[in-house]
Formats: structure tokens, sequence, C-alpha cells
């Protein structure tokens, strides 16, 4: 999947002569500003948008579906700009992206469409942001060290983003908008800091030892979506359906399908993100090579198909047993989760390439960035409303998903080995090795 630039066109790209730590703790620290602030204006955003500017719920949620689209749209090319002039440097222009949104968030949103269009750029930023992030990762640690980087910031995340929650409900306890203005600043500074410390982050080992110049770089070639990765992401879309059920299937089963009490919803939510703080990092062990991944996604549609299961019994129940089995359902579904994002990860890097590695990374994302566009309308309309049977339906979609992508994945393995394919193919099927190097 390796881009065919002829030699004549490339220029050398500057390299660090390692990897070092260091360059790995400001990407993580980067993470850590990112999502602080992001916390801080997704806890404040609804409220805001609903008391002060006056938006309806339907306009907010049309206006983040239109946002999600134009994200999908725009992350392919903006992954291409990645492999042209690097992730780290693509990054760097996001997160200053970012700032100068939300900057303006508070004088410019107004209305329904000014709160479209200015959501449709922040959210285009937002949706880019993972793939790029993942190729510096592919830059900065070799094949048997990725997973585990990811999972480190995937735990990183988390933390951020609940510490920006808890400020924004310490700050927010008079809501006006002179004090979401202060978050959105507060945001926008964020994403100052966390440019200044990727724009320190060194080139690392695992940046390509070319990049295509202007005269190489070919925008049709560069925004070709190859059926495979489509593939393989639409499934893995199907998987992440298990963010939308935290986010919002869950929520309105909770409230209006069981006896259980609203509040126990931000209990289970508490409770997700202990879970994946204490579990994603130990839980990266479990993808060290490509057939790993492929029987841990397995694994974890299993989980997830068993959560689903165990919460949509719950409708019949007395408050206290559907507590009890709502806490085992998100246990489940953590656990589903864990394995999931480790085994996802080995996987898009595995079918990424060197120098078109972070255009590949984001046509993987599509079914993510999918999942999240149509993922709540699927799920209100298709799981909510049609009960237990609609949690069992979900089931088998966990189910499906996760043993075709391990057939997928095996018969493609096979089909490459036989015909000399990609170097990963013989040891990840036979001896279990890490990946070697494709340089």
């Amino acid at each position: 999947m390796n881009s065919s630039s002829h030699p004549k066109d490339i220029e050398k790209a500057p390299r660090s002569s390692r990897c070092s730590s260091p360059a790995r703790r400001r990407l993580v620290a980067a993470t850590a500003v990112d999502w602080i602030g992001s916390g801080l204006f997704v806890a404040a955003a609804p409220a805001f948008l609903l008391e002060t500017v006056g938006l309806s719920q339907a306009a907010i949620g049309a206006g983040l579906t239109a946002a999600g689209a134009v994200g999908m749209v725009t992350s392919v090319p903006i992954g291409a700009l990645g492999d042209r002039f690097g992730p780290r440097r693509v990054l760097v222009g996001l997160h200053l992206a970012r700032a100068a949104e939300f900057a303006l968030y508070p004088f410019v949103v107004h209305g329904e469409v000014s709160f479209i269009l200015l959501t449709a750029t922040i959210v285009a930023a937002d949706v880019a942001t993972p793939a790029v992030t993942q190729a510096i990762v592919a830059e900065l640690a070799d094949e048997r060290q990725r997973v585990r980087l990811m999972a480190v910031l995937r735990t990183t995340l988390n933390v951020g983003m609940s510490l920006g929650a808890l400020g924004a409900a310490l700050a927010l306890t008079r809501l006006t908008s002179t004090t979401f203005a202060a978050l959105l600043l507060a945001n926008a500074v964020s994403f100052v800091v966390a440019a200044a410390l990727v724009a320190s982050v060194p080139d690392g080992e695992g940046a390509p030892a070319v990049r295509p110049t202007s005269s190489a770089f070919a925008w049709r070639e560069a925004l070709r979506l190859p059926r495979r990765l489509l593939a393989f992401g639409a499934l893995d879309g199907v998987m992440t359906l298990y963010l939308v059920i935290l986010n919002v299937a869950l929520p309105l089963w909770v409230v209006a399908h069981t006896a259980a009490p609203a509040s126990v919803i931000g209990i289970l939510y508490t409770l997700n993100t202990a879970l994946v703080v204490v579990l994603q990092v130990p839980g990266s062990r479990l993808a060290k090579t490509l057939g790993a991944a492929a029987r841990t996604e397995v694994l974890a549609g299993a989980l997830l198909a068993s959560a689903c299961v165990v919460i949509g019994v719950t409708n019949t129940l007395s408050a206290a047993v559907a507590i009890a089995l709502l806490v085992g359902g998100i246990v489940l579904l953590t656990l589903g989760e864990v394995g999931h994002s480790t085994a996802s990860w080995q996987i898009s890097y595995s079918l990424s390439g060197e120098l078109d590695r972070t255009r590949a990374l984001a046509v993987y994302g599509l079914g993510r960035s999918g999942a999240y566009v149509a993922g709540p309308l699927i799920l209100t309309v298709g799981v909510v409303r049609n009960g237990t049977a609609g949690w069992i339906g979900l089931a088998a979609a966990f189910l499906v998903s996760a043993v075709l992508i391990r057939l997928r994945l095996e018969r493609l393995l096979r089909r490459e080995a036989t015909l000399g394919g990609v170097a990963f193919a013989e040891p990840q099927l036979r001896s279990g090795e890490a990946l070697p190097p494709r340089r």
C-alpha cells in the first residue's frame, strides 16, 4: 500500500537519530492539555447552547450531524496533507485552527446558522486529529511499542476529559455567557499549549526516509479510497458503536425503559472511565501481533454482545436488579471497548503503508466517523425503541462484525503470503513475532 513516487520526485525528510522518551512524553502532555480543554467545552456547551443561545435540542442534533458529515469528507484530504508535509506539522496546524475557532465561539455563535458553520470547522479538525496523531505515534515508536503508546494516549485522554469536565462543573454552578466565554478561551489556550508541545516533538525513527515533493504529490491518488481499507473501516465502525451506546442509547434506555433512577447514569459513566484508565495500557498486550489482534477482535465482539444482552433485559426488572445488571453490562462493555481499541490500532497500522500512512489511517477511520454521525439515529430508532429485541439485534451485529474482521484478516494474510506480499504476513500468522520493519 506504499506510495509509488519515483525517486527523482522525492526529497529527504528530516529525521532524528533515535526515538526519544522525551518526545513521547511531550506527545502525552499535549494530549492531556488538549483533552482537559475539550472537557471544559463538552461539559458546558449543552447548557450554554440551550439556555443562553436559545437553540433547540433538535437544532443542536442537526448541527452536530451536519458537522460530522463535513468531518468525514475532509478527514482524508487532511490525512493526505499529513503525508505531504509530515503529521507533526499538520497536527500543530489543527491545534492552532481549533484554538482560533474556540476563541471566536462566544462572539460568533448567536443562532442556528452560525452554530452549524463554526461547529463544522471545529469537527473537521476533531475528526482529522486521531489519524494524524496515530501517524505521529508510528514515527515515535516501532511496531512493538505503537499499540502501547496509543493505549497511554487513550488513558491520558480519559483522565484529561474527566478533569476538564470536573473543572467545568465547578465553574458552572451559575451559568452565564461570561463564564462560558472564559471556559472557551481557556479551551483555546489549551490548544495553543498543545500545539507548542507537538511542535517540540522531533521526527522519530519511524518517519519515512522520504516524503513526496509537490511535483510528485498526486492529489487524485492521495484521495483514493482503497476498498480494502474501506471494508475493514466499515466493520470497525460497527464495533465502535459502543461509544454511541455510552453517550446516547444507554441514557435514553435507563430513563425511558427501566426502573433504575436517572442518577445511575453518572455512576455508569464514572465506572466506564475508571476501568478504561486502569485497563487500557495493560490491555495493549492483547494485540502485539496482527494474529493476536484478530483474535482479540472476536473476544471484544463477544464481550460487547454480552453487554447488549445484559442491558437489554433490564426493562422488565425491579430497580435494584436493573441497577446491578446495568453495572455488570457496563463492565462487559468496557472490557469489549478496551479489547477493540487495542486490536483496531494494530490492524490499522498493519494495513497502512509508509509514505501514505496518515491518509490510510484516515480512510480506516471513516467507519468510526460514520458511527458517530449515523449511530445516534440507528441506536435510538433501531435499538432503544425496539426494546430487548433491539439490543439482541445489536449484539448480533457486534458478533458478526468481529468474526468478519478475523476471517478477512486471515484470508488476506494467507493470500499475500502465497503471493509473496507484504512483510507482516508470514510472521503474524506463523511465528507470532512483532511486525518487522518495512524500511
